[in-house]
């Protein structure tokens, strides 16, 4: 009963109706089950949450609306019998009437009859279904950065570090516990330290991403370079809460840039490109949706994020692929650890992009499938590097024409198809008459100089790209000559030969020239590589130089 001292608005109106209205007007759920389960009384924030409505609910046991994992832990809990007074505090899963999932924190209390049997329960709780699913969002992602190849660090606005992924442990060879609530500077050196304080307050004022290198301090003391990009998070109200920074070790790119800083511009323009690079992270559902990317995927698909989320990932592979990648998201649901693969993905313009693919199975603390966290490496920048890298072993690189070794398996092949259908082939050597003086005159560039002219004005008289024109010394170079005979093999050095006499040599304001000896041969039937005929070759280039040079030999039997 109301005591007089808190009496009713109206002293006509009833105190039960008035009670009745007052648990139907708050958004709380009020509940009464008889001992037994089954429930007798509900308010309307109940239907709200169920979706069942009064005259569907009542007369029915409570559990039966609990998550079918759940009901038997409820269907105990009333066999027990409880019979406290001081109530109790417990979050459950209920199933709505269209199948939703909904979370409801109780606080319960017994009513007894006079003999202390148990009369009712009677339960308030409240709807916590948002909070647990922005809970499992951050559960997500959360595990997603953990899986992430990249060292991601949270930074508050103290520089203490309330956050960080495996990645980060292992760049810097510390713990979390290590890490955890410590302040930045343990990475920063001494002679860093300005220089980054100075950065942080920049991206803090410019409320904007900003990526710098610099070095780094590691757990185990070793200093690293590394590509750092700072990005600050902003809260609804416009403010700056902390740093999350993406941190990469660059040691092998400036090793890389070191060793090849002599191939030149080229090479170090791939570097700067494949330093560039950023990962790619998506979250599958397991219906196979995505449902999330981050800001690197518009860059490498052409999509936006907008119009990625939500759709099916097939929209990002060719439909050759479908079959491998069907096979390959089996395997990583079956894996407990990531599965990599090199496939191929589809830009929004229809291009094929090369990528390598690492993914992981996301699992919940119960196991279920959560989906596939996937990171994805463009590598398109890689197999153009590869490919470089392998013309780069077989070209010349003053001349661009073919080393020795490309020289030699070429022709070796050429033999071989010589010997099979019966082709004549020639072999020519020759050799820049006087290169020493060529050198002595106009120094060692001038020399560089000659030989690249050498090339383009030999490569004019052959037939392209039928015949071949290597560097097998330093001065000395031989050509193969395809489906050649003798005369036609003379006619060719002797073409080579004029056309070098006749040429005019411009270098540092001064004009120069030079002249060349050759020697000539063919390829005998039974010989299995072009060394006997590039033997008899020189031996008639020899010939040449001791019969007064700027002139053609030819083979002797």
């Amino acid at each position: 009963m109301i005591s007089a001292s808190h009496q009713l608005p109206d002293d006509g109106l009833d105190e039960r109706i008035f009670l009745e209205a007052l648990v139907d007007t708050t958004d709380a759920i009020f509940t009464a089950v008889r001992p037994d389960g089954t429930l007798v009384w509900l308010n309307h924030a109940f239907s709200r949450a169920t979706g069942y409505s009064f005259q569907e609910a009542v007369g029915r046991k409570v559990w039966a609306f609990r998550l079918p994992a759940e009901q038997e832990q409820a269907r105990a809990f009333f066999a027990e019998g409880d019979v406290s007074a001081e109530g109790s505090k417990f979050e459950s899963r209920w199933l709505s009437k269209t199948g939703r999932t909904v979370h409801l924190s109780w606080t319960t209390r017994t009513l007894k009859n006079p003999d202390g049997s148990v009369h009712l329960r009677v339960g308030t709780a409240q709807d916590v279904t948002a909070e647990r699913e922005t809970e499992k969002r951050a559960d997500h992602l959360s595990l997603l950065l953990d899986r992430s190849m990249d060292a991601i660090i949270l930074v508050s606005l103290e520089r203490r570090i309330i956050y960080c992924n495996q990645a980060a442990c292992d760049l810097y060879r510390m713990t979390r516990e290590e890490m955890l609530g410590q302040s930045n500077r343990i990475f920063i050196p001494e002679t860093e330290l300005e220089r980054m304080i100075a950065f942080g307050d920049e991206v803090i004022r410019t409320e904007r991403p900003v990526e710098i290198e610099t070095w780094r301090r590691r757990g185990d003391g070793i200093r690293i370079p590394v590509s750092l990009r700072v990005t600050p998070l902003i809260d609804d109200s416009g403010k700056v809460t902390a740093l999350a920074s993406v941190s990469y070790d660059i040691s092998d790119r400036l090793a890389l840039e070191e060793r090849e800083r002599a191939a030149g511009e080229r090479a170090r323009l791939l570097a700067d490109l494949v330093e560039n690079l950023s990962d790619p992270v998506f979250h599958i559902r397991p219906d196979g949706t995505i449902g999330y990317v981050n800001s690197a995927c518009e860059r490498v698909y052409g999509h936006t994020p907008a119009e990625m989320m939500n759709k099916s990932s097939a929209m990002l592979r060719p439909n050759d692929r479908v079959g491998l990648m069907a096979k390959y998201i089996r395997e990583v649901h079956a894996s407990s650890s990531p599965v990599v693969i090199e496939t191929e993905a589809l830009h929004k313009n229809g291009q094929r992009i090369p990528m390598e693919l690492r993914s992981t199975a996301l699992r919940g603390d119960d196991g279920e499938l959560r989906g596939i966290g996937a990171v994805v490496r463009d590598m398109t920048m890689q197999k153009q590097l590869e490919n470089e890298l392998r013309r780069a072993a077989d070209t010349d690189a003053l001349t661009g024409l073919s080393n020795r070794n490309r020289f030699g398996r070429i022709a070796d092949a050429e033999v071989k198809r010589a010997a099979r259908y019966g082709h004549g082939l020639a072999v020519l050597v020759c050799d820049i008459d006087h290169f020493k003086t060529v050198n002595d005159r106009h120094g060692h560039a001038g020399g560089d100089v000659a030989l690249k002219q050498f090339a383009v004005i030999v490569s004019k008289c052959l037939r392209q790209p039928i015949d071949l024109l290597g560097r097998i010394g330093g001065e000395e170079f031989a050509i193969l000559l395809p489906e050649t005979g003798l005369e036609g093999a003379k006619r060719v050095a002797e073409r080579i030969r004029t056309s070098l006499a006749n040429a005019e040599i411009r270098h540092d304001g001064q004009m120069f020239g030079f002249t060349v000896s050759l020697g000539v041969s063919l390829y005998r039937d039974g010989e299995t590589t072009v060394e006997h005929a590039i033997k008899r070759a020189d031996e008639a280039l020899y010939r040449a130089k001791a019969n007064g040079r700027n002139r053609v030999e030819v083979e002797q039997d």
